[in-house]
C-alpha cells in the first residue's frame, strides 16, 4: 500500500473492516511475510473486495472482506484523501469506479 500526494491510497487488494483506521496503522503493518502468516489487517488489504451494499460482510473469496461505500467514504474522510486506487480485480473496460468515484479498481 502506498499513499500518493497526501490524497490517493494505493492498495493491492482493498480496505478493511477496522473502524477508525488510519494510514499510520497501514503503515505499520509487517511486511514481508506470507498470508497465512499474516495479520486480519494485512489480508483485509491483500484481498478485499468493494461491494455496492453499505457495511462489510466476509469474503466469498475466503480472506479479507467485502466493503461498501461506507467503508470507504469513512476511510477517505478520516485520512484526508480523495480515493483509493486497487488492482485485485480484473475489469472488462480495464478500470472501473465504484463508491461515488472514490473507489477505482485498475
Amino acid at each position: 500500500a502506498a499513499g500518493v500526494n497526501d490524497s490517493v491510497f494505493v492498495v493491492h487488494g482493498g480496505l478493511s473492516a477496522q473502524p477508525g483506521l488510519r494510514l499510520s496503522a497501514v503503515a505499520a503493518v509487517l511486511r514481508g511475510r506470507e498470508p497465512e502468516d499474516a495479520d486480519a489487517l494485512m489480508v483485509d488489504l491483500l484481498w478485499s473486495d468493494p461491494m455496492d451494499t453499505v457495511g462489510t460482510h466476509p469474503s466469498p473469496r475466503g480472506g479479507g472482506i467485502l466493503f461498501g461505500p461506507d467503508v470507504t467514504r469513512r476511510f477517505c474522510e478520516d485520512n484526508k484523501l480523495l480515493c483509493i486506487i486497487r488492482s485485485h480485480e480484473m475489469k472488462i473496460e480495464g478500470y472501473e469506479w465504484a463508491h461515488n468515484k472514490q473507489c477505482l479498481t485498475v
